[in-house]
């Protein structure tokens, strides 16, 4: 009888496990909105972390994407835009103006990079909706400051 219970048991446990573990790959991967338009990409969540797809998300506002793999770079340029994206050095230059972004900044998924959101907020002009639900990334455009940076040599 003690067998029959341990046994049933360890059934339980098991396909309640693999239905957790499918649940749990479904969402890590949700589909991205950009103003309530699908893009046809999904992101990737990496524990409290979300990645966007860069070209995707690019190539949706109209900018021009183009990969430099033996520089391990990637430009993004359009109107108003001229963003090169230095992935060994992790650092990016965006219209003239360089910083750099933290090491887990990006990630290369099946030759694809993704970008944390935050790159997305600082360079294109999108924010990620609060609340959004786990099986959709909804990014809506903000109005951007007109900030100009101009370096100054003093002498």
């Amino acid at each position: 009888m003690t067998k029959k219970f341990l046994f049933t048991g360890i059934v339980i446990f098991l396909l309640l496990s693999m239905c957790i573990h499918g649940f749990a790959e479904s969402v890590s991967q949700p589909a991205v909105e950009i103003n309530g338009n699908g893009i046809g990409a999904v992101a990737h969540i990496d524990g409290k972390d979300v990645y966007l797809p860069l070209r995707a998300i690019c190539e949706a506002l109209g900018y021009e994407v183009q990969w430099y793999g033996e520089h391990y770079t990637v430009s993004v340029s359009g109107p108003g835009k001229n963003i090169l994206i230095d992935l060994i050095n992790n650092k990016i230059t965006a219209n003239g103006h360089t910083y750099y972004m933290l090491m887990d900044g990006y990630k290369n998924i099946e030759n694809k990079i993704y970008m944390k959101t935050v790159f997305f907020s600082d360079n294109l002009g999108l924010k990620m909706q609060e609340g959004a639900q786990n099986s959709v990334i909804k990014l809506q455009s903000i109005e951007e400051n007109a900030i100009s940076i101009k370096p100054v040599t003093e002498i």
